[in-house]
């Protein structure tokens, strides 16, 4: 218990807290004691329940909240809980070795070039990439945006520069477009 003291005092001293919104206040519904955890829509920000009462405290200036140790450190010492729902495992590949051909003693005629076919115009407009699921939003590189889930209002999608993530609501919450948050039910109007 005497850590967690510390931790909550340097963060009242050292961090400023924030108003925290009517729909974040239910993740503190129901808890006794004190619980820190990471924002799930940012990575300057965590949340720190003191029983039923909600503090949303914010980092220092060039730090993220360090989803392994609970604290506030610089980026390069700190992993945000954003990256782990973001950064897809990359699938390994075996390596391509390029083939080896002997030396040429003499040299070789040159193929005679075939025809060239002339260009064809197509009247068709040029398609778009398809999203991989039907409703799913494509992410342009440059992109950090949120969309609605086109079948389920607790969850959405988060575009964060060319990757797609689908993220969930917390229990009974459900994702707010107008807002870009979970909300409660009753001010959502999701079908």
């Amino acid at each position: 218990m005497w850590p967690l003291a510390v931790l909550l005092s340097v963060a009242l001293l050292h961090l400023s807290y924030g108003a925290p919104t009517v729909n974040e206040q239910f993740y503190c519904l129901g808890n006794r004691g004190t619980v820190i955890f990471a924002s799930p829509v940012s990575c300057i920000v965590f949340h720190v329940c003191d029983d039923e009462t909600l503090h949303t405290v914010y980092c220092p200036v060039g730090q993220i909240f360090d989803y392994y140790s609970r604290q506030c450190r610089t980026p390069d010492r700190a992993v945000c809980v954003l990256d782990l729902v973001s950064r897809p495992n990359p699938i390994p590949t075996a390596p391509t070795l390029a083939p080896t051909l002997p030396p040429t003693l003499a040299p070789t005629p040159a193929p005679t070039p075939a025809p060239t076919p002339a260009p064809t115009v197509s009247t068709q407009p040029p398609q778009q990439d398809e999203p991989a699921i039907p409703g799913e939003p494509q992410c342009p590189p440059w992109d950090v945006t949120l969309y609605p889930h086109p079948t389920d209002c607790r969850r959405f999608y988060k575009c964060f520069l060319g990757h797609l993530s689908t993220l969930t609501c917390p229990l009974l919450l459900r994702w707010n477009t107008e807002t870009g948050s979970c909300d409660f039910p009753w001010n959502v109007s999701c079908n």
